[in-house]
């Protein structure tokens, strides 16, 4: 008894959950003196007292995430922890994602999340609710930052990276809470899960496998210091190659699941914009042609535009059809309104008439007014037969229109081998715009879909954009904040958020080439701080929507120079470029899309959490001899105590070495044109127009402690 009250003394003075004490030491656990790690070529190195001896802020000002001078830090830079042992508490911990025998814990520290503190706590409320936004905002912009710098040491990698695969998780059980009613989902809190694409059974390219370690480092902190098993949301990133990473972890292989066309990862790509789709439906495209022209404009209006967005569709044959006589702005109902009338009217028949679809295209910017995102304007053209009429004059009065409304971007598609290329190519080149030639066995809907590219170019980089959608596993409302990420020449130049690198494009320049490189998109839920019923609840909620509003319709414009846009244009194609000059533009090693390697084996420990850990069995033994000691009969008892009545949960335990091959899985199905299987956390079909939302179902359950497991970042 007095053993326990000295125990209990300390720990209250030390400011520490007598629950999860912090460790004095890691001699016990294999790491004695400094710790040090790598991570890609970069290596640091951490005092012998880091992690230890009490609660204390022990990433404050330390790399690679909470680094002084560093301009977007995490809060959990500014939160107390410690390393602790995981068979001795009782409240969240994580597994060290650096130190793979080191767990470690906020909540033994008193920590709470951001809402909690703020909002929840004794005391008065000095925060308002808006200013979540600037911590989901600084959180991703911390990891994008750290995501920018691993990818510009990956370039050159060969060597596969270990990840956790969604199509066969570890550790993944069913869960009720996080399921529609009536139904389960498999899913994991220990770690993330990497999906690919197109065939989910395939690899990741070696780079998206190699930057799971950074992203799963950032989620898996942020998820322990924000999140709630009780509360459904989630962080996710899209890889520009297609490949998709989510926390929590999921079983899921449906397969054909490309993040690209998803309008969270749009919003963070493009900004707000205005769109028209102009599809020619004349008699040459008949069979295969027009069928990919249908489903392509079918996922360009569903998957790619948000209700910050503006567009419309235009149809042409001998004459012209359109969808609206102005620019609709693009919200659920009207998303799946202009849908429905692509897939009744694109039907195959008669000529091709370029005058009468350009002609419509101007008409409809005319009508719109001020019924635009007052953002960027583009045009995306598809054709496969050469015009009825085309002269010299048409060119002239198509530059006249597109500089008449707003600088209107011009991107042409050439479908087939029989399509007009020499006068897409013009038009696109006059018209600050993209040509892009199509084969017919090529993916017309994600070469349409490159528009991103362009976009990404006209508005500076680090902006947080926001989306409504509901999760299309639990039906929960959700809103997202999300953020895209950009190459950088080298990992010494500053972040695209530090508005000094490569990343950030010059406005107005004519002596530069420079643009941005879409890496992927980053998001968060604001649900991993509070639930739709606590932002509704408060106060500030009316106000948390007009700033998130306001912020999505937000657009600095930027200037393209021509040498921007033949660089951009060299990107697409060789055949894409207008100027006889070639542009160098960097490639990618053949390594850096390479799908070599293989997801991790999973490896589970037993129920007692020892297994065969030799360093385990010599702590218990050294506690055995402790018994003498007085104090350590409490230890030693509640150790036991806590491996029998609460044994801890599975540990995934990286690879040693080489890892075996994986038994063999069944193949996958022939990929469909649309997207047939949506993993966790994201929208089924259109996001949602307002915020003004039902309440949730109840989960029907106390909030469970959510224990974190990272894994070993890929160390080289």
């Amino acid at each position: 008894m007095m053993c326990l009250f000295f125990l209990s003394c300390f720990a209250a003075a030390s400011g520490e959950s007598t629950g999860c004490p912090c460790l004095s030491t890691l001699d016990d656990f294999g790491y004695a003196g400094a710790l040090t790690v790598t991570l890609s070529s970069q290596t640091y190195v951490y005092d012998a007292g880091y992690g230890t001896g009490s609660c204390a802020k022990h990433d404050e000002n330390r790399p690679p995430f909470c680094e002084a001078g560093s301009t977007y830090r995490p809060a959990w830079c500014e939160d107390s922890w410690c390393y602790v042992d995981r068979m001795l508490c009782d409240t969240n911990v994580a597994q060290s994602s650096y130190f793979s025998k080191l767990f470690y814990s906020y909540a033994t520290c008193g920590a709470s999340n951001t809402f909690q503190n703020w909002f929840e706590s004794s005391g008065t409320t000095v925060h308002t609710l808006p200013e979540l936004v600037g911590v989901t905002g600084d959180y991703l912009k911390s990891a994008v930052a750290d995501l920018e710098t691993r990818e510009a040491e990956m370039r050159g990698r060969t060597t596969p990276c270990p990840y956790d695969s969604s199509c066969k998780c570890c550790g993944c059980e069913e869960n009720s809470l996080w399921a529609k009613p009536g139904s389960t989902q498999s899913i994991t809190f220990e770690h993330t899960t990497t999906m690919a694409f197109p065939d989910p059974h395939d690899n990741p390219p070696v780079v998206d496998q190699c930057l799971v370690g950074t992203i799963s480092a950032s989620f898996i902190r942020v998820a322990l210091k924000e999140a709630d098993r009780s509360r459904i949301g989630y962080e996710y990133y899209g890889s520009q190659l297609g490949s998709y990473t989510q926390w929590p972890g999921v079983n899921d292989c449906k397969g054909n699941f490309d993040p690209r066309f998803r309008p969270w990862y749009a919003a963070a790509a493009s900004g707000p914009k205005d769109v028209v789709v102009v599809i020619d439906i004349s008699g040459s495209m008949q069979g295969l042609r027009i069928d990919m022209a249908r489903e392509s404009a079918i996922r360009i209006i569903n998957y790619t535009l948000t209700e910050a967005d503006y567009a419309s569709v235009v149809l042409f044959s001998s004459t012209a059809i359109k969808y609206s006589s102005t620019l609709r702005r693009m919200t659920e109902r009207n998303r799946a309104d202009a849908a429905e009338w692509i897939s009744k009217n694109v039907r195959d028949g008669g000529t091709t008439n370029f005058r009468s679809a350009f002609a419509e295209v101007w008409n409809i910017f005319g009508a719109s007014g001020m019924q635009t995102s007052r953002c960027n304007r583009v045009v995306l053209f598809l054709s496969d037969g050469r015009p009825n009429q085309w002269e010299e004059q048409d060119y002239t009065q198509t530059a006249a229109r597109t500089a008449e409304f707003d600088g209107v971007h011009l991107l042409t598609y050439a479908l087939g081998s029989s399509a007009p290329a020499a006068v897409l190519k013009r038009l696109a080149c006059e018209n600050r715009g993209v040509f892009y030639p199509v084969g017919d066995n090529d993916d017309l809907a994600f070469k349409m879909a490159s528009y991103y590219d362009m976009m990404a170019q006209l508005t500076p980089p680090c902006q947080p954009r926001f989306t409504e959608y509901t999760d299309y596993y639990t039906g929960t409302p959700l809103l997202a904040t999300c953020l895209a990420a950009f190459k950088k020449e080298s990992p010494s130049d500053p972040a695209a958020c530090d508005g000094r690198g490569s990343g950030e494009v010059e406005s107005n320049s004519s002596d530069s080439a420079s643009t941005r490189e879409l890496i992927g998109v980053s998001c968060m839920d604001m649900s991993m701080i509070a639930s739709q019923q606590q932002l509704q609840a408060n106060a500030g909620y009316q106000s948390l929507l007009s700033t998130y509003r306001s912020m999505n319709e937000q657009c600095p414009k930027v200037q393209l120079s021509e040498q921007q846009l033949e660089s951009l244009r060299a990107r697409a194609s060789a055949q894409s470029q207008c100027s006889a000059a070639s542009v160098l533009v960097p490639t990618a090693t053949e390594a850096y899309n390479s799908r070599s390697g293989m997801a991790k084996v999973c490896v589970i420990e037993s129920a007692s959490g020892d297994g065969d850990n030799p360093v385990g069995a010599i702590v218990g033994a050294l506690l055995v001899v402790f018994l003498c000691g007085g104090c350590g009969v409490y230890i030693c008892h509640r150790r036991r105590r806590q491996s029998k009545k609460s044994p801890p949960p599975p540990v995934v335990q990286p690879p040693m070495g080489q890892p075996v091959v994986p038994t063999a899985m069944p193949t996958a199905q022939a990929a469909s044109s649309v997207p047939a299987a949506i993993p966790m956390g994201q929208p089924a079909g259109p996001v949602l127009t307002a915020m003004a939302y039902p309440p949730a179902q109840p989960v029907g359950a106390l909030a469970q402690p959510i224990v974190v497991e990272a894994k070993v970042i890929d160390a080289v």
